[in-house]
């Protein structure tokens, strides 16, 4: 039997198909100077001595690179050639028994590779077994796909070949590696890390706040608490919660997205919260998804709910808080209301304690979220 080996495009490895449309066919491929996989996206050989084909090709790039939005795929490269140009840009196929995209390419895009199942596999799959999704699932499934076509026709871009399988149902990378939203932004790694971070730093403030009360400091007082407030509303939304003209005490960077959701149906950069659940609620209703998967992210998906109680009150506190003169701040009953904020904070970080001590804060999740990553390791038998 003749093994194919991939074959060399520039400097990527062609591996696999991944799929075919009316224009173009995308392959699977790894990028050898950067060393990580991509989806290569080739123009049909007949089109490619069509002008007007090249023309809408390259506009297409363009359009998507100019995009950054979690649920759009990120493009990285984009290369065209004509004649020996091309032939000399493709790298020789060893023990190919039939023709390969590169033998007539001249139009290509990589993009990236996102691992998972489309909607279109999952509606597949889950028609066969009569297993229809609820009203609830649906709209689950669609939100992304909605607030992404929302944000690519806000940036003037129009998607004209929706269908299920474009859509991608990819939420692990987001929970745990990278989101593209965030990494737009400067933070660079999963949701899972940056809400563990916001949420610490939260309690901290929290505390903060009773220590200088303690010693009736109450201008570091008040900063803790606008401060506390940036990273629960984000920098964007903070305003509806604090008085006019009062300036950000947060750093900037790191509250640009806050832990709490106002408008999902049009707040820019959605809250930690908010973003994970819909993440997780692709994982319920992912097909390749796991019973344990599908039950872990079930647990996280209600403690969740408990721990954005917690912050929703906690923010009720701060509210009060931020409106006192120094007078006010002063009165015994504001230490009651400090410490009832540390008391939420904490749980929503730490967890709860004394009769809430089956109550899981972030602390706790954040493993919980890595697990939901784990597989299952069988010997192998010939």
């Amino acid at each position: 039997m003749t093994q194919r080996v991939p074959q060399r495009l520039g400097k990527y490895d062609l591996q696999e198909p991944l799929g075919r449309g009316g224009m173009a066919e995308v392959w699977k491929a790894f990028d050898t100077q950067l060393r990580r996989t991509v989806a290569i996206k080739f123009m049909h050989a007949n089109l490619a001595a069509d002008p007007d084909f090249i023309a809408r090709f390259t506009r297409e790039a363009q359009v998507i690179a100019a995009l950054r939005h979690s649920n759009i795929v990120q493009i990285y490269d984009f290369y065209t050639a004509e004649g020996s140009a091309a032939r000399d840009h493709v790298g020789s196929v060893e023990g190919a028994s039939s023709p390969t995209p590169t033998d007539t390419i001249t139009a290509y895009m990589v993009m990236e590779y996102v691992q998972g199942q489309t909607l279109a596999q999952y509606i597949a799959t889950t028609s066969r077994k009569r297993e229809f999704p609820s009203p609830a699932a649906v709209l689950h499934l669609l939100t992304p796909m909605s607030l992404a076509l929302d944000y690519a026709h806000r940036q003037g871009a129009i998607h004209r070949d929706i269908k299920p399988a474009n859509i991608l149902l990819d939420h692990l990378r987001h929970l745990l590696v990278s989101d593209p939203t965030l990494e737009a932004h400067g933070l660079h790694g999963g949701l899972n890390i940056w809400t563990l971070r916001v949420t610490k730093e939260v309690r901290q403030l929290a505390l903060n706040a009773k220590s200088n009360w303690s010693s009736q400091r109450f201008s570091p007082l008040y900063r803790d608490i606008v401060s506390l407030l940036d990273h629960l509303d984000g920098i964007d939304e903070v305003g509806q919660d604090v008085p006019a003209g009062t300036p950000v005490y947060a750093s900037p960077q790191i509250a640009q997205i806050g832990l709490l959701e106002f408008d999902p149906l049009h707040q820019a950069l959605p809250g930690y919260l908010y973003h994970i659940s819909l993440h997780l609620n692709g994982v319920l209703n992912a097909p390749g998804s796991t019973s344990y998967q599908r039950s872990q992210a079930t647990k996280i998906s209600t403690a969740l709910d408990v721990v954005k109680r917690d912050l929703d009150q906690a923010r009720n506190d701060a509210v009060q808080l931020v409106k006192m003169n120094a007078t006010q701040l002063a009165q015994p009953s504001t230490l009651t209301l400090i410490n009832d904020l540390i008391s939420v904070t904490t749980n929503a970080y730490q967890g709860g304690t004394g009769a809430n001590s089956s109550q899981e804060g972030i602390l706790q999740l954040y493993p919980d979220l890595q697990r939901l990553a784990t597989f299952s390791v069988m010997p192998y038998k010939s």
